[in-house]
């Protein structure tokens, strides 16, 4: 085999307990016509001892010249997954993770695939979900994306994922600025130019343990955004020029005042403001709310030093109210601020006070880019749930074995919407638009509802003033009253 059609490589970083059965799956293919590469990214368990064992086998397999080993010092995944790439001698290339493992039918399906396909930059199998000792957790099935899928905003995983390796090589490779979140990266760059396909076969076990980076939801949805971002600017694709609204329901501003109560040393409002003030793709504010006194009040706390210009909109009882739909408010500023120009309206609820400011610029990036009318964002939540028939209680999802994509359930999270502004001439509620999703995590997806979570919140910040969380990074600025700056 003096040109192999595949390279497989796998990445390995102290997975000892592992290595070798992701080894083996690929010496037990169906096929024999690939390279195999292994890299090994400066690990201090036995790992290395392992690999060194299994080499012999694997050059009596795919020969001499087919087996390369690779050590390094700690370099990340895409320094790794770069080597591979200068390496690479097959048409094809595919990563395996040391504590993944291929079915045996893997590289031989995905590759025939893309033989049939020459429009196909990529192919992506579907997978069992599998614990520590490879007990199957989970089928987890994509949609098909030959019929089914029209909005791309849900990437295949970096691993197990093949892909040509031309298309690879004249896109740049992996950017090396992200230590996470290949796949997105890889995604973004072959969505805009070339076909994928999902292969509705799992061919390969994803290994769910302690030491995943998928763990890290914080980690990997901020670093999907930074990905986005410099995307868009690599493309020279700008911006949507966005406004940021934030709506205030009620007339009495008491000392029950949600809004106006003290959290982690500086009022509701503030946290809200405050991030809209620090990301870069908000280009205005403005604070829409029913009450002169509070508007007032506002005003009067209001330095003259803002880099970003904020409006007051004084919304009416009738648009205020529980029933009424943040569309009919969201026309009604638009309206009345036509002279701002805007392009899209991002409503920031105060009752989200944890949310990262990054989430917003990865809000306005997503619509930005996206064939998409509004975003919201939202919590993935595959809890079992039910709906009463009638007759008693009846399960809304699958058998929780089999888990379709087209099943995951979303849940609205954050307090974070955003719309272009020509979708709000429709004359539909933004429930009704084509809408992409934004994933955040845990903390940021928090909202008050009530005073029960309210002291829940205020915990929470006591206890990241202990830990010197970022969230609380200026203690003293915190302890001021409300400065709009």
């Amino acid at each position: 085999m003096n040109c192999p059609l595949v390279t497989v490589y796998i990445t390995n970083y102290n997975y000892e307990r592992f290595i070798k059965r992701a080894v083996e799956s690929v010496l037990s293919q169906t096929c024999n016509y690939f390279e195999l590469i292994i890299i090994d990214d400066g690990s201090s368990d036995h790992s290395l001892e392992i690999i060194h064992e299994l080499i012999p086998k694997a050059k009596q397999d795919l020969g001499e010249n087919n087996v390369k080993l690779i050590t390094q010092k700690n370099m990340g995944l895409n320094r790794s997954n770069n080597i591979a790439l200068e390496l690479a001698r097959g048409k094809y290339l595919v990563r395996l993770d040391a504590d993944d493992y291929f079915d045996p039918r893997a590289i031989e399906v995905m590759t025939n695939t893309l033989e049939k396909n020459p429009e196909l930059g990529i192919v992506f199998p579907d997978y069992y979900l599998i614990d520590e000792s490879d007990n199957i957790l989970n089928l987890y099935r994509r949609n098909n994306f030959q019929d089914e899928v029209s909005l791309y905003d849900r990437p295949a995983h970096g691993a197990c994922t093949m892909i040509r390796t031309d298309f690879l090589k004249k896109s740049g490779g992996y950017n090396e600025a992200f230590n996470c979140q290949d796949g997105f990266d890889l995604w973004l760059k072959m969505i805009s130019k070339h076909q994928v396909e999902n292969i509705g076969l799992p061919l390969f076990y994803y290994r769910s343990h302690g030491k995943n980076l998928s763990q890290n939801q914080e980690k990997i949805y901020i670093s999907r955004g930074k990905i986005l971002n410099e995307y868009l600017k690599n493309e020279g694709l700008r911006r949507l020029r966005t406004l940021a609204v934030i709506p205030i329901r009620g007339k009495n501003i008491g000392k029950d005042f949600l809004p106006l109560s003290i959290l982690g040393g500086k009022e509701m409002l503030r946290w809200s403001l405050d991030s809209a003030l620090k990301c870069s793709s908000i280009d205005e504010i403005i604070i829409s709310c029913e009450s002169i006194e509070l508007i007032d009040l506002l005003k009067s706390r209001q330095t003259q030093n803002n880099q970003k210009k904020i409006h007051w909109h004084l919304r009416s009882e009738e648009l205020a109210k529980a029933n009424k739909d943040i569309t009919d408010t969201l026309v009604d500023i638009d309206q009345n601020f036509e002279s701002l120009k805007a392009q899209a309206y991002c409503i920031l609820y105060v009752k989200a006070p944890f949310r990262d400011e990054r989430y917003i610029e990865q809000m306005v990036d997503t619509l930005s880019f996206y064939p998409v009318d509004c975003v919201d964002g939202v919590v993935n939540d595959n809890s079992f749930f039910y709906k009463h028939n009638g007759n008693g209680l009846a399960p809304i999802n699958q058998h929780p074995f089999f888990q379709f994509e087209r099943d995951d359930i979303f849940k609205r999270a954050g307090g974070i919407h955003i719309v272009k502004k020509e979708f709000l001439k429709s004359g539909k509620k933004l429930h009704e638009g084509k809408t992409g999703h934004m994933l955040l995590d845990e903390k940021s997806a928090f909202y008050i509802r009530s005073k029960f979570d309210l002291e829940i919140a205020c915990s929470l910040c006591r206890q990241e003033e202990l830990n010197q969380s970022p969230y609380l990074r200026n203690s003293n600025e915190f302890k001021n009253p409300l400065v709009l700056s």
